[in-house]
């Protein structure tokens, strides 16, 4: 087998979904960016991905979370990560196969996000309750000093890349057992 046809010359560097999907989430940066300096518009309030039980949430923030970032550091490494695995990705499947690929990730990611924070949350929840009735002040603040604050930004990271990979090794798993593959 010569892989020959797989080693990407010229434009197929940068092919059409991942050239797409790249102008979309730096048209996204941007506008961001300039609403909310001009006009105090937050995108992310609107777009971004929220807890379920937030007055924010809106289901079809699972789609247009994966097209807002942070900061710009964010954006930067998954553009990267995008453009360095999206390319070899989409030339190999083709063009539909592989948006097919990046939206049920995606999708996933925020699935995955949503129950690890469902779980988190609730769990403090739970403990703070149970905790609330300590039988001293003492007891509740050894209770807070073993739950140091997490980070939202941190779960959100780690929990929506390891989902979006969970959701993508069982998509490849489903398209091999189907011979789509």
């Amino acid at each position: 087998m010569s892989y020959e046809r797989y080693s990407p010359s010229g434009f197929k560097l940068l092919p059409t979904v991942v050239k797409n999907l790249l102008i979309i989430n730096l048209i996204c940066y941007v506008a961001t960016l300039s609403l909310e300096s001009t006009f105090r518009i937050d995108l992310t309030n609107l777009f971004g991905l929220h807890y379920f039980k937030s007055d924010l949430f809106r289901i079809y923030q699972f789609v247009t979370y994966m097209f807002f970032h942070a900061t710009f550091q964010h954006i930067l490494w998954n553009m990267f990560a995008l453009w360095m695995f999206g390319y070899l990705l989409e030339n190999v499947w083709g063009p539909k196969r592989f948006l097919t690929y990046y939206m049920v990730t995606g999708i996933g990611a925020g699935i995955i996000q949503t129950a690890v924070n469902y779980w988190h949350f609730s769990g403090y929840e739970a403990a703070a309750l149970a905790y609330s009735s300590a039988p001293s002040p003492d007891a509740f603040v050894a209770f807070v000093k073993t739950c140091p604050p997490r980070s939202q930004e941190i779960l959100d990271q780690n929990f929506a890349h390891l989902g979006g990979m969970i959701f993508g090794f069982f998509m490849i798993l489903y398209w091999k057992k189907k011979a789509k593959f």
